[in-house]
């Protein structure tokens, strides 16, 4: 009995279509698969021109209506198109916090504003920049240092965060800001969509391991009006976490793991004591709990993906993923550097390195999770937060109401100004 899922005729000329036109417009600086590592800006800007072309196809958003910036694929081709740019390693184009933005923004998709936002968000014209996740995964005193005080109708923020994302200055900030300073920090919170070329936001130069992973931005009175607020003040915490701690909704979830497949193959190609790696009687047996986990991982996106696929709610399994995850790949780390010694350091500029240097990646990707000890502990507590083990029961409640169902998150976006944006376009 054959298990192995069957593709259409109009499916493998989809797949012909899509494969040809990549081939043809990938630039140079997306080769290997990776985002400019540094801050030259006509390397982002060219990764940001293919990000339009992309969007001008419609295959940001590809079973999303034409009107709305989408491709109007059926689900068929939808799947065909993410494991061709899962192929081409770019499927990070569509997982990206726009996605997080788009389904944060759905309840208000009538207001005229909201459906110029989105469409400009699926023609890929919007880049938006997120807080850290590490303040928002576990919530305490004082990690939150942007302040939002009113002022007539309009917020004034004052103060500095890390927020993550890509490029050298943003479209977008997602701004998590303390708008009542003397309540508890997940009541006094508040959510902002605010404009990155508001008087008084500076950007310093990203310094960090992995560019874009904590870029420090500051708020100098920088004044924002009301319609710019997501949710009401007290949700902000809460719509964040809903927001960004759980994969885009997908019905396809990611099926390769390319590090891994790095690993795998230089241990394929490469010798230690005249037997080959994969052969070792040792680190045989490190490559194949590094393949394991990978495939248990992979199954854990798909149970998600298959429960949102069939209008199941999800309430800890979101976090129980990425917390494999995350512990896989610290894990993977280790096993990289015992199987591969020196050649695991190697980056992308070095020609002796393993796929483009992907591994060297995951490496300093590793070392960045190892200094953020509130990241497994934010996913172990979203969990018990969910089994109403963590936060008082009124809270939990919330969280997961903001997590199933993004619609009930009471609120308005009403005038999203993007003209500025669609004009540079």
């Amino acid at each position: 009995m054959d298990f192995g899922y069957q593709y259409t005729e109009e499916q493998q000329r989809f797949r012909q279509e899509v494969s040809t036109w990549l081939d043809d417009n990938i630039p140079t600086e997306l080769r290997d698969g990776w985002l400019p590592q540094d801050q030259d800006a006509a390397a982002w800007e060219s990764c940001r021109a293919f990000r339009r072309l992309l969007g001008g196809k419609g295959w940001l958003a590809p079973v999303e209506p034409i009107g709305q910036g989408g491709g109007g694929l059926t689900d068929a081709h939808e799947m065909v198109l993410l494991e061709e740019l899962e192929n081409h390693r770019l499927r990070g184009f569509l997982e990206t916090p726009s996605q997080s933005l788009k389904q944060t923004l759905q309840p208000w998709i009538n207001q005229p504003h909201t459906h110029q936002l989105l469409t400009a968000i699926n023609k890929g014209s919007v880049l938006l920049w997120y807080p850290w996740l590490e303040q928002v995964k576990k919530l305490e005193q004082g990690s939150i240092k942007i302040l939002a005080l009113r002022d007539g109708d309009d917020y004034i923020l004052s103060g500095r965060g890390l927020f993550t994302g890509h490029g050298r200055q943003p479209d977008y900030l997602w701004v998590l800001a303390l708008a009542g300073p003397e309540s508890a920090p997940e009541e006094a919170t508040a959510a902002f969509l605010v404009s990155g070329d508001l008087d008084g936001i500076a950007v310093q130069t990203d310094r960090s391991l992995v560019p874009g992973e904590a870029m420090a931005v500051s708020f100098d009175q920088t004044r924002v009006p009301p319609y710019c607020l997501l949710g009401n003040e007290g949700d902000g915490w809460l719509l964040t976490r809903s927001s960004f701690l759980e994969e885009p909704d997908t019905r396809h979830p990611r099926l390769q793991e390319p590090e891994v497949e790095a690993l795998l193959q230089f241990a394929k190609e490469n010798c230690r004591e005249g037997v080959t790696l994969l052969d070792h009687p040792v680190l045989q047996q490190l490559l194949m709990e590094a393949y394991i986990e990978s495939r248990i991982n992979r199954l854990f996106r798909k149970r998600d993906s298959w429960m949102r696929s069939n209008g199941q709610s999800l309430t800890y399994h979101a976090a129980q993923t990425a917390l494999r995850g995350t512990r896989a790949g610290l894990r993977l780390s280790e096993i990289s550097r015992h199987v591969m010694g020196a050649y695991a350091l190697l980056d992308r500029r070095d020609p002796r390195a393993t796929s483009a240097g992907i591994l060297e990646l995951q490496q300093r990707m590793s070392l960045v999770r190892q200094s953020q000890d509130s990241g497994v502990e934010g996913y172990l507590a979203a969990i018990a937060q969910h089994l109403g083990m963590g936060l008082p029961q009124d809270v939990s409640v919330a969280l997961s109401t903001a997590v199933s169902h993004p619609s009930a998150a009471p609120g308005k976006l009403e005038q999203a100004d993007i003209s500025s944006h669609e004009s540079s376009d």
